[in-house]
């Protein structure tokens, strides 16, 4: 009788009913605005060789910022030029025991008195120099193993992203185990990493004050993507914080016109030497009015928790790990999955494949009066000032100029509320953005 474990991996192996069933399921991707992950091959990369992979992107973005800015508390003015440039090459031959892949990345700033820092900074290093081994076609059972360095997008990318807009870019060092073949109904991924620490001129190097260890399952129903997780995290810098994650994120068609997209977490564990409790929870609702190009409308809600008494022995704002934030809270780049209530609606337009326009209202509140409006640097610690942060009005063209660039154009503006005017952050806060992006072979 074969062993259970043997059942287990046949089970994670799809046949060939399976297999038609999740090609017609390709269609189950998340709607929610920037959460579809990327791909571990980068879109930018394609074949060069028979069992070689090469390829290059080129970003060059200038913003225009005006008002409350992140990182500077003081009212002011910024324009700001910005470069990325990333290389690929890979050795992946197909039906292959081994491959390979690496990637460099080199992020700059220009035109600008703003100092350099990690978050826009950090000229030529790796990004990744991973290494893996695919049992699928020695063994005979779907166990990949990716070890070195890697960057990589998980779940909806809340929690785990491969940055698409910032500068400079999250990594890892550690090993990836990824059990179950794609398209499986089911498939389970572990990790073992070290956060590398960016440095705008030296090379990055290993973290070994930080560490995240996790489970990611991954269930394919025809009509539903369900993916449970557990994420562990520890850090040991100005103190001792410890983060158990864990939650379920989903999402699906309903019937031929709606779609939904939940996500929700509970976070507890240690800060300092306060207990942490937190919860965060996104949830959203949209329409499309016909085809793939017709208009996309949708609703959500973004919250997550707050530190009700900061002054207690217990902690309560949620930690976001090393999630993505941009599109998803905020093109002033003020708002995250911390301390917040944020209900949103959108209208996304495609007019043609080349154009895509995206107009987002978001209206933001504190989850806690007494905690703090995390990125812009604003608290009042009585909880006299109010909850309400303001109205953002978010704005963003992508336009395909050729088959190789693209144009993206944006806009976000946040308009002060009750809270902000009251703990001295001025009228608000306005960006522009204009990014071109090239890209080969």
């Amino acid at each position: 009788m074969p062993s259970p474990l043997l059942l287990f991996l046949g089970w994670l192996t799809p046949n060939e009913a399976t297999v038609q069933t999740n090609k017609n399921d390709e269609r189950l991707r998340s709607f929610a605005v920037a959460t579809t992950p990327e791909a571990d091959i980068p879109a930018y990369v394609s074949a060069a060789s028979p069992g070689w992979i090469i390829g290059f992107e080129l970003r060059s973005r200038w913003e225009g910022r005006s008002g409350r800015l992140r990182d500077r508390p003081d009212s002011a003015e910024l324009t700001l030029g910005l470069t990325r440039a990333r290389v690929f090459l890979g050795l992946s031959p197909e039906r292959s025991f081994f491959r390979f892949s690496l990637e460099a990345q080199d992020a700059r700033q220009f035109g600008s008195d703003f100092p350099e820092t990690p978050l826009t900074v950090n000229e030529l290093d790796l990004l990744q120099l991973r290494i893996r081994f695919d049992f699928d076609h020695v063994l005979h059972v779907p166990i990949a193993v990716e070890i070195g360095r890697i960057s990589f997008d998980a779940l909806d990318r809340r929690l785990i992203a491969r940055n698409r807009f910032r500068n400079t870019t999250n990594a890892f060092e550690g090993a990836r185990v990824r059990i179950g073949r794609t398209p499986s109904p089911i498939a389970l991924e572990v990790l073992a990493l070290w956060p590398t620490e960016l440095r705008t001129e030296n090379l990055d190097t290993l973290d070994e004050n930080r560490r995240l260890f996790g489970a990611i399952g991954s269930i394919h129903r025809p009509q539903l993507v369900l993916e449970p997780y557990y994420l562990f995290y520890d850090a040991n810098t100005d103190r001792r914080n410890t983060f158990h994650t864990t939650g379920v994120h989903l999402f699906g068609p309903i019937g031929h016109r709606w779609d939904h997209d939940l996500h929700a977490a509970l976070q507890i564990g240690s800060v300092g030497e306060d207990l942490h409790r937190a919860f965060a929870f996104h949830g959203e609702l949209g329409r499309r009015f016909g085809s793939a190009r017709a208009p996309r409308v949708s609703a959500w809600l973004n919250y997550a928790s707050g530190d009700a008494e900061p002054d207690d022995s217990a902690s309560g704002r949620f930690d976001p790990l090393f999630g993505a934030s941009h599109m998803m809270y905020g093109f002033t780049d003020l708002m995250s999955w911390q301390n917040t209530i944020n209900p949103v609606i959108a209208v996304s337009l495609t007019p043609s494949s080349r154009f895509e326009l995206e107009l987002i209202y978001r209206f933001n509140w504190l989850a806690s009066a007494k905690d703090a409006f995390v990125r812009a640097g604003l608290r009042d610690p009585k909880g006299l000032s109010g909850t309400f942060i303001g109205q953002e009005l978010d704005v963003e063209l992508r336009w395909d100029l050729l088959p190789f660039a693209e144009l993206n154009l944006q806009y976000g503006e946040l308009f002060a509320g009750g809270f902000v005017e009251r703990t001295g952050g001025g009228s608000g806060a306005r960006v522009f953005y204009v990014a071109l992006t090239v890209s080969g072979p």
